[in-house]
C-alpha cells in the first residue's frame, strides 16, 4: 500500500463506464461543450458527476467484497473475543499455535471486508439519493437539497479532483463531526438528503483560472461554517487548507505530468504521499501539512556569459 505518483492517461482518470454514450453526452454537454461560468446548472452537473463516479466506484467495491468473501459474507469468523485477543498475540504477549494464528488473521481480513461491504451499502444508498436529487434539479428544475460554495484561483494549475467524502475534520484537523455522530454514521445511513454529511468536491483548471466547487446538503451547517471560515483567510492560507483537504479526503486527484517533480522537493513529495496514505488506512484520520499544492512554477533561469 505504499503510495506513488503514476503516469496515467487523462481519459482513464477523468471518465468512467457508468453511462452509455448517449446519456453521457446529454447529461454533461453543458460542462463539456460550454465555457465554465459557474452557472447554477453547471455547478449541479459537476456535483452530479462526482456523485455518480463515487456511486459507480462503491458498486464495484461492493461486488469485489462479495467475490472475495464468498460464503463468508454472512458468517462471523472473527467474533469479539478474537478481536480483543489478536493484538496481544501479534505483540508477542500471548502464544497460540501457528495454524490458529493463521485462522485468526484470515478472520480479521474477512471482518475488514465485511465492514467495507457494509460501508459500501451505506454509501450506495446515500449516493443514489444524492444523484436522484441532483438529476431532478438538472432535468426537471426540482428544488435542490444541496448548496454549492464556489471559489477560484487566478492561474490554471494542473490539478484535477472529483470526489465525495465525509469531512470529519476541517482544514486544520479540528473536528467538524463529533465522535458520537461518527459512531452513528458508521451504524446507519441518512434517509434523506438534508441529513447527509457527504461533501462533493470538484477542482479543475479552465480559461485562466482554477475552479473549486464544494457541494453539500443544506443541513450540513458544520461543514458550511468550516469552509466559510477557511475562505475568509489570506490566499496562501486558503491554498494550504484546501491542499490539506485534497490530500486527506480525495482518492481521485490528478496532477500535470511534470508538475510534482518540477515544483516540490523530495521531502515535500514524501510528505504528500504520507498525508495521502494515512487516510487510506484510516478514513477518519487527518494529517495536516504546510504544503501548498497550488504553487506557481518558478521563472525560467538565464545564464549571462561574458564576451570573450
Amino acid at each position: 500500500m505504499a503510495p506513488e505518483f503514476k503516469r496515467e492517461g487523462i481519459k482513464k482518470f477523468s471518465t468512467f463506464s457508468g453511462f452509455c454514450g448517449g446519456h453521457d453526452k446529454a447529461i454533461f454537454q453543458p460542462i463539456e461543450d460550454v465555457a465554465f461560468t459557474a452557472t447554477a446548472k453547471q455547478l449541479d452537473i459537476y456535483a452530479y458527476r462526482a456523485a455518480a463516479k463515487e456511486l459507480h466506484a462503491n458498486l464495484e467495491s461492493k461486488q469485489l467484497c462479495e467475490t472475495k468473501l464468498g460464503d463468508k459474507l454472512g458468517k462471523d469468523d472473527f467474533p469479539p473475543h478474537l478481536q480483543t485477543t489478536l493484538p496481544a498475540i501479534l505483540r508477542g504477549e500471548l502464544h497460540v499455535p501457528e495454524f490458529m494464528l493463521n485462522v485468526m488473521l484470515e478472520g480479521e481480513a474477512n471482518h475488514r471486508l465485511r465492514m467495507r461491504h457494509k460501508q459500501c451499502e451505506h454509501n450506495i444508498a446515500e449516493l443514489r439519493l444524492i444523484c436522484e436529487n441532483l438529476i431532478g434539479a438538472i432535468d426537471q428544475g426540482h428544488p435542490l437539497d444541496f448548496e454549492h460554495i464556489y471559489h477560484s484561483f487566478e492561474g490554471t494549475y494542473p490539478i484535477a479532483c472529483s470526489t465525495s467524502f465525509i469531512p470529519y475534520f476541517d482544514h486544520n484537523g479540528l473536528r467538524i463531526i463529533s465522535e458520537q455522530d461518527e459512531q452513528r454514521l458508521a451504524q446507519s445511513y441518512a434517509k434523506n438528503c438534508p441529513e447527509m454529511k457527504n461533501v462533493l468536491l470538484n477542482i479543475f483548471p479552465e480559461n485562466g483560472k482554477t475552479h473549486v466547487i464544494f457541494t453539500f446538503s443544506i443541513g450540513n451547517f458544520g461543514f458550511k461554517d468550516a469552509i466559510g471560515n477557511l475562505l475568509k483567510l489570506e490566499d496562501h492560507v486558503i491554498r494550504i487548507g484546501l491542499s490539506n483537504m485534497v490530500l486527506n479526503y480525495s482518492e481521485n486527484t490528478a496532477f500535470g505530468p511534470k508538475y510534482i517533480d518540477e515544483n516540490f522537493s523530495e521531502d515535500q513529495i514524501t510528505a504528500i504521499k504520507d498525508a495521502f496514505s494515512s487516510t487510506i488506512f484510516d478514513r477518519r484520520a487527518f494529517r495536516t501539512t504546510n504544503i501548498n499544492l497550488f504553487v506557481d512554477a518558478p521563472p525560467p533561469t538565464a545564464t549571462i556569459r561574458a564576451n570573450d
